[in-house]
Parts: C-alpha cells; sequence; structure tokens
C-alpha cells in the first residue's frame, strides 16, 4: 500500500484442466479486506518507506583535479533497504545548483535477493552530473531520507553529507 487506508481485495478465480481431467476446474480464494495504518512520525500523504534495515551512501566522482569551470563532478546516491520492494524506494531530491549545469541519469532500481532467488530488499542508485559553469565555491546539499524500521518500531533518519567543492577559472574553456 501507497497510503494509509482500508483496501478489499476481491475474489479471484483461476481456472485450470489438469491433464487427465474432462474439463476446466476452478477455484476462488476468499476476499482479502486488509488496513494500512500510517507509521507514526509520518504526516498523512507523506511517503513512508518501511524497512528492517537501510544502507544510505554516497560517492562522488571529479573529471579532474583540482576543478575548473568546464569540468564536472559526478554525485552517486545507492539507498539499500532490507525488506522494502525496490520500486517502493523514494526518489531523493538531486537539485539544481546555481552556477552548474545538471544532467541526471535513469535511476537503477533492481529487488536484491542472496543469489538462490530468495528476496532480501531493494536497490536504488541514482546519479547526476553537475558540469562547472562558473568558478567558485559550491556545496551540494546534504540528503536526508526518513524512514520506519520495522525492527525497532520506530521513526529513523538516514543522511549522506553535503558535499563541498572549489571550482578555479578555466582560461581554455570556452
Amino acid at each position: 500500500p501507497n497510503l494509509a487506508r482500508g483496501f478489499d481485495i476481491p475474489v479471484l478465480t483461476v481456472q485450470a484442466t489438469p491433464g487427465q481431467a474432462s474439463h476446466a476446474l476452478s477455484a476462488q480464494s476468499q476476499p482479502l479486506p486488509f488496513n494500512a495504518a500510517q507509521p507514526p512520525g509520518f504526516q498523512p500523504g507523506e511517503a513512508g518507506l518501511v524497512a528492517q534495515g537501510l544502507r544510505f551512501t554516497q560517492k562522488t566522482i571529479h573529471s579532474a583535479t583540482p576543478l575548473k569551470v568546464g569540468d564536472s563532478i559526478t554525485r552517486e546516491l545507492t539507498l539499500q533497504a532490507d525488506g522494502a520492494l525496490a520500486m517502493s524506494l523514494p526518489t531523493p531530491a538531486l537539485d539544481a545548483i546555481k552556477g552548474l549545469s545538471r544532467y541526471p541519469k535513469a535511476p537503477q532500481i533492481r529487488n536484491l535477493d542472496d543469489g538462490r532467488g530468495n528476496f532480501n530488499g531493494g536497490q536504488r542508485i541514482d546519479s547526476v552530473t553537475y558540469r562547472i559553469d562558473q568558478q567558485g565555491h559550491y556545496s551540494l546539499p546534504a540528503v536526508e531520507l526518513k524512514w520506519w524500521d520495522a525492527s525497532s518500531q520506530q521513526t529513523r533518519t538516514a543522511m549522506v553529507p553535503a558535499v563541498t567543492f572549489d571550482a578555479a577559472a578555466n582560461s581554455a574553456y570556452r
């Protein structure tokens, strides 16, 4: 469920013709009503990630050292959530920064397993490359993620720190 509300899964009918049967056989499931509640600490309508464990990391890749106008820096955020489907992992904010051109890549989203087909959780990798358009001091803001820890029944926050860097003028760049 993506919302806190009541759900009703209707009766499902399955038909099959077993190898020796002369006609199709059918069976029905029971209707399944259930309620999904908003985890404590989340506002109504706020997306709540529910997981048994979470890892939120980042790495940066510089196209040159030291950075100059025309160079680029890539920020890659990796979110892994134990017990959560990959499609339920939230999109982190990778905002535009004045003086930098932003080029986001399509996210890489996949479920994680133990190598034997048993589901473990989900992973989402978001990446954005910033091209430096002007010299100066830059800061890519910290990214914070609120989530519900199903193991300890607590609201938690995961965060990757801000990334700061300086870019010098480049007389050869046009």
